[in-house]
Protein backbone atom coordinates (compact mmCIF):
# COMPACT_ATOMS: atom_id res chain seq x y z
CA UNK A 1 0.00 0.00 0.00
CA UNK A 2 0.93 3.65 -0.47
CA UNK A 3 2.26 5.27 2.03
CA UNK A 4 0.22 8.75 2.99
CA UNK A 5 3.17 10.88 1.89
CA UNK A 6 3.08 8.81 -1.29
CA UNK A 7 -0.50 9.39 -1.99
CA UNK A 8 -0.14 13.46 -1.43
CA UNK A 9 2.84 13.61 -3.30
CA UNK A 10 0.84 11.48 -6.15
CA UNK A 11 -2.25 14.12 -5.76
CA UNK A 12 0.18 17.26 -6.03
CA UNK A 13 1.54 16.16 -9.23
CA UNK A 14 -1.74 15.35 -10.63
CA UNK A 15 -3.06 18.88 -9.47
CA UNK A 16 0.16 20.66 -11.22
CA UNK A 17 -0.28 18.57 -14.27
CA UNK A 18 -4.53 19.59 -14.27
CA UNK A 19 -3.29 23.39 -14.12
CA UNK A 20 -0.61 23.30 -16.41
CA UNK A 21 -2.44 21.51 -19.19
CA UNK A 22 -5.92 23.85 -19.04
CA UNK A 23 -6.05 27.20 -19.89
CA UNK A 24 -6.89 29.93 -17.27
CA UNK A 25 -9.34 31.64 -19.86
CA UNK A 26 -11.36 30.50 -22.49
CA UNK A 27 -11.12 30.57 -25.89
CA UNK A 28 -13.37 31.75 -28.41
CA UNK A 29 -13.08 30.71 -31.66
CA UNK A 30 -13.53 32.58 -35.18
CA UNK A 31 -12.17 32.62 -38.50
CA UNK A 32 -8.36 34.19 -38.90
CA UNK A 33 -7.09 35.77 -41.75
CA UNK A 34 -3.79 35.47 -41.68
CA UNK A 35 -1.37 33.91 -44.08
CA UNK A 36 0.03 30.89 -43.30
CA UNK A 37 4.23 30.74 -42.94
CA UNK A 38 6.12 27.66 -42.26
CA UNK A 39 9.71 28.21 -42.29
CA UNK A 40 12.10 25.34 -43.28
CA UNK A 41 14.94 24.88 -41.77
CA UNK A 42 16.92 22.08 -42.92
CA UNK A 43 17.42 19.84 -39.40
CA UNK A 44 21.08 18.16 -40.64
CA UNK A 45 22.60 21.54 -40.78
CA UNK A 46 20.48 24.08 -38.67
CA UNK A 47 20.46 26.19 -41.96
CA UNK A 48 17.25 28.10 -43.26
CA UNK A 49 15.88 26.91 -46.51
CA UNK A 50 12.61 28.40 -47.23
CA UNK A 51 9.47 30.04 -45.89
CA UNK A 52 6.48 28.77 -47.49
CA UNK A 53 3.42 31.05 -48.03
CA UNK A 54 -0.04 29.66 -48.06
CA UNK A 55 -3.82 31.16 -47.69
CA UNK A 56 -6.75 30.26 -45.51
CA UNK A 57 -9.19 28.38 -47.49
CA UNK A 58 -6.78 27.85 -50.40
CA UNK A 59 -4.52 24.16 -50.12
CA UNK A 60 -4.00 23.78 -53.91
CA UNK A 61 -0.83 26.03 -53.69
CA UNK A 62 1.57 27.75 -52.42
CA UNK A 63 5.04 29.88 -52.82
CA UNK A 64 8.43 29.02 -51.20
CA UNK A 65 10.57 32.14 -50.48
CA UNK A 66 14.16 31.35 -50.27
CA UNK A 67 17.76 33.47 -49.98
CA UNK A 68 18.49 32.83 -53.82
CA UNK A 69 15.74 30.80 -56.19
CA UNK A 70 11.82 31.35 -55.28
CA UNK A 71 9.38 28.89 -56.81
CA UNK A 72 5.48 28.28 -57.03
CA UNK A 73 3.56 25.23 -56.35
CA UNK A 74 0.72 23.84 -57.02
CA UNK A 75 -1.33 20.56 -56.46
CA UNK A 76 -3.64 19.07 -58.79
CA UNK A 77 -5.45 15.86 -58.53
CA UNK A 78 -2.62 14.42 -60.63
CA UNK A 79 0.59 16.29 -60.15
CA UNK A 80 2.44 18.57 -58.48
CA UNK A 81 2.85 21.39 -60.07
CA UNK A 82 6.48 23.10 -58.98
CA UNK A 83 7.62 26.72 -61.03
CA UNK A 84 10.89 27.98 -60.24
CA UNK A 85 11.81 31.59 -60.14
CA UNK A 86 15.42 32.16 -60.69
CA UNK A 87 17.34 34.65 -59.12
CA UNK A 88 20.77 35.79 -60.25
CA UNK A 89 23.92 36.15 -58.69
CA UNK A 90 24.76 39.24 -56.51
CA UNK A 91 21.40 40.27 -57.74
CA UNK A 92 19.31 38.28 -55.23
CA UNK A 93 19.08 41.11 -52.72
CA UNK A 94 16.77 42.92 -55.27
CA UNK A 95 13.38 42.15 -54.29
CA UNK A 96 11.83 40.67 -56.98
CA UNK A 97 8.50 41.03 -58.59
CA UNK A 98 7.81 37.50 -57.17
CA UNK A 99 8.74 38.30 -53.63
CA UNK A 100 7.02 41.86 -53.79
CA UNK A 101 3.42 40.21 -54.89
CA UNK A 102 3.90 37.39 -51.77
CA UNK A 103 4.72 40.42 -49.48
CA UNK A 104 2.17 42.13 -50.34
CA UNK A 105 -0.53 39.53 -50.45
CA UNK A 106 0.82 38.41 -46.89
CA UNK A 107 0.56 42.01 -45.73
CA UNK A 108 -3.38 42.35 -46.74
CA UNK A 109 -3.43 39.55 -44.33
CA UNK A 110 -1.71 40.77 -41.76
CA UNK A 111 -3.78 44.15 -41.63
CA UNK A 112 -7.16 42.42 -41.86
CA UNK A 113 -6.12 40.37 -38.74
CA UNK A 114 -4.65 43.47 -36.88
CA UNK A 115 -7.73 45.17 -37.13
CA UNK A 116 -9.35 42.05 -35.72
CA UNK A 117 -6.69 42.58 -32.95
CA UNK A 118 -7.49 46.19 -32.31
CA UNK A 119 -10.83 45.33 -32.47
CA UNK A 120 -10.93 42.77 -29.67
CA UNK A 121 -8.18 44.85 -27.19
CA UNK A 122 -10.88 47.30 -27.49
CA UNK A 123 -13.54 45.56 -26.35
CA UNK A 124 -11.42 43.35 -23.66
CA UNK A 125 -12.59 40.39 -26.03
CA UNK A 126 -10.00 38.22 -24.09
CA UNK A 127 -11.20 34.95 -25.11
CA UNK A 128 -10.78 36.06 -28.71
CA UNK A 129 -7.49 37.54 -28.14
CA UNK A 130 -6.33 34.04 -26.29
CA UNK A 131 -7.26 32.26 -29.65
CA UNK A 132 -5.83 34.59 -32.18
CA UNK A 133 -2.39 33.86 -29.51
CA UNK A 134 -2.13 30.54 -30.81
CA UNK A 135 -2.05 32.04 -34.57
CA UNK A 136 -0.04 35.53 -34.09
CA UNK A 137 3.41 34.30 -32.82
CA UNK A 138 3.98 31.37 -35.31
CA UNK A 139 3.27 34.49 -38.03
CA UNK A 140 6.13 37.13 -36.58
CA UNK A 141 8.66 34.30 -36.90
CA UNK A 142 7.82 33.22 -40.17
CA UNK A 143 7.38 37.11 -41.19
CA UNK A 144 10.96 38.07 -39.69
CA UNK A 145 12.41 35.26 -42.16
CA UNK A 146 10.22 35.82 -44.59
CA UNK A 147 11.54 39.51 -45.20
CA UNK A 148 14.96 38.17 -44.33
CA UNK A 149 14.90 35.81 -48.05
CA UNK A 150 13.46 38.36 -49.88
CA UNK A 151 15.36 41.07 -48.87
CA UNK A 152 18.93 38.18 -48.60
CA UNK A 153 19.90 40.23 -45.73
CA UNK A 154 19.36 38.86 -41.69
CA UNK A 155 19.02 42.49 -40.33
CA UNK A 156 15.82 43.13 -42.27
CA UNK A 157 13.61 42.95 -39.19
CA UNK A 158 15.04 43.53 -36.43
CA UNK A 159 16.70 40.52 -34.53
CA UNK A 160 14.17 40.50 -31.51
CA UNK A 161 11.06 39.34 -33.87
CA UNK A 162 12.40 36.27 -34.38
CA UNK A 163 10.25 34.87 -31.50
CA UNK A 164 12.08 32.13 -29.56
CA UNK A 165 10.16 28.85 -28.82
CA UNK A 166 10.10 29.44 -25.15
CA UNK A 167 7.68 32.59 -25.71
CA UNK A 168 4.59 30.50 -27.92
CA UNK A 169 2.74 27.26 -28.02
CA UNK A 170 1.06 26.70 -31.28
CA UNK A 171 -1.96 25.07 -29.86
CA UNK A 172 -5.10 26.38 -27.91
CA UNK A 173 -4.51 25.63 -24.60
CA UNK A 174 -0.73 27.65 -23.93
CA UNK A 175 -0.47 28.83 -20.55
CA UNK A 176 1.96 31.01 -21.93
CA UNK A 177 -0.93 32.83 -24.22
CA UNK A 178 -3.08 32.97 -20.60
CA UNK A 179 0.20 34.70 -18.80
CA UNK A 180 0.86 36.81 -21.84
CA UNK A 181 -2.68 38.43 -22.21
CA UNK A 182 -3.57 38.17 -18.28
CA UNK A 183 -0.59 41.06 -18.21
CA UNK A 184 -2.27 42.99 -20.65
CA UNK A 185 -5.60 42.94 -18.49
CA UNK A 186 -3.82 43.95 -15.36
CA UNK A 187 -2.50 47.22 -16.72
CA UNK A 188 -5.27 49.02 -19.19
CA UNK A 189 -2.50 51.70 -19.86
CA UNK A 190 -0.62 49.19 -21.40
CA UNK A 191 -3.73 47.82 -23.39
CA UNK A 192 -4.38 51.58 -24.96
CA UNK A 193 -1.02 52.02 -25.87
CA UNK A 194 -0.92 48.57 -27.42
CA UNK A 195 -4.22 50.02 -29.60
CA UNK A 196 -1.90 53.22 -30.57
CA UNK A 197 0.59 51.09 -31.89
CA UNK A 198 -1.67 48.62 -33.54
CA UNK A 199 -3.39 51.41 -35.69
CA UNK A 200 0.03 52.91 -36.20
CA UNK A 201 1.62 49.81 -38.01
CA UNK A 202 -1.41 49.45 -39.83
CA UNK A 203 -1.02 52.71 -41.12
CA UNK A 204 3.04 52.09 -42.15
CA UNK A 205 2.46 48.43 -43.53
CA UNK A 206 -0.31 50.34 -45.56
CA UNK A 207 2.34 53.07 -46.61
CA UNK A 208 5.19 50.22 -47.23
CA UNK A 209 2.60 48.49 -49.86
CA UNK A 210 2.33 51.40 -51.12
CA UNK A 211 5.40 52.58 -52.31
CA UNK A 212 7.33 49.62 -52.47
CA UNK A 213 5.29 46.41 -52.72
CA UNK A 214 2.61 47.19 -55.27
CA UNK A 215 4.54 49.74 -56.95
CA UNK A 216 4.96 49.61 -60.39
CA UNK A 217 7.75 52.16 -60.37
CA UNK A 218 9.68 51.29 -57.17
CA UNK A 219 13.43 51.03 -57.20
CA UNK A 220 14.21 47.02 -56.22
CA UNK A 221 17.61 47.65 -55.31
CA UNK A 222 16.57 50.18 -52.51
CA UNK A 223 14.55 49.69 -49.50
CA UNK A 224 11.39 51.48 -48.51
CA UNK A 225 10.65 49.80 -44.88
CA UNK A 226 12.59 51.69 -42.48
CA UNK A 227 9.22 53.19 -40.53
CA UNK A 228 7.58 49.78 -41.13
CA UNK A 229 10.57 48.05 -39.21
CA UNK A 230 10.92 50.66 -36.17
CA UNK A 231 7.12 50.35 -35.91
CA UNK A 232 7.40 46.92 -35.89
CA UNK A 233 9.40 46.29 -33.67
CA UNK A 234 7.97 48.40 -30.95
CA UNK A 235 4.63 46.73 -31.58
CA UNK A 236 6.46 43.33 -31.11
CA UNK A 237 7.97 44.70 -27.78
CA UNK A 238 4.39 45.58 -26.15
CA UNK A 239 2.82 41.97 -27.49
CA UNK A 240 5.59 40.43 -25.67
CA UNK A 241 6.03 42.56 -23.05
CA UNK A 242 9.86 42.54 -23.33
CA UNK A 243 11.55 45.81 -21.47
CA UNK A 244 13.03 48.32 -23.42
CA UNK A 245 16.46 48.14 -24.61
Amino acid sequence: MKTVTQRVSLILLFSALFFTLTPIEKREQFPVPLAHLFVRIDRRTGRFEEVFVSFPGNDREGWGIAEFDDRYIKFTLRRQIDHIHKEYPRLEYKLSPFEAERLDKVCNSFIRTLTIFERNLQRKNWGKLLYLDAYLPQFYNGLFYLVMAARCSRDSLPGFTRIPDSLYENNFTSPKSDKRIQKWRSKPEHVMKMRIVTKELIYQIKKWQKVELNNPKRKPYASRDHKFREVYGLFIRMYFNMKKP
